[in-house]
């Protein structure tokens, strides 16, 4: 890995990142998605309260049965690391597609370095 500095001086690790849409009844992804979806719970940003079980154990199969939903994950150096979940809607004034952001979630240890911008 090679030395990154980000634009306030600090120097990171170059990490290997890869982004690619969730497959919802993958493993690893499922995996993926309810560890990163847990820590954006209990995150000030999440609302600061845990999900229960019950949510994060169903979650992905709820998402697979929305059919204009989609979560993007982020994976450094294969570790998940963030994700975004959106969902197509429709904007009457513009008469065209939109994507709605939902849910933004980088890891702290992720922070900082350009993942989610």
């Amino acid at each position: 890995m090679s030395k990154n500095t980000l634009n306030n001086g600090e120097e990171h690790q170059r990490l290997a990142v890869e982004v690619r849409i969730a497959d919802y009844r993958a493993k690893e992804d499922r995996a993926a998605i309810e560890l990163l979806m847990a820590h954006y719970a209990v995150d000030p940003m999440g609302g600061g309260v845990a999900l229960s079980e019950t949510v994060l154990s169903g979650l992905c199969d709820a998402l697979a049965s929305v059919t204009n939903a989609a979560t993007l994950l982020i994976y450094c150096d294969r570790k998940p690391a963030g994700l975004a979940t959106v969902f197509q809607g429709f904007s009457t004034f513009a008469c065209k597609p939109l994507l709605n952001i939902h849910d933004v979630i980088v890891l702290p240890k992720y922070r900082g370095q350009g993942l989610a911008g």
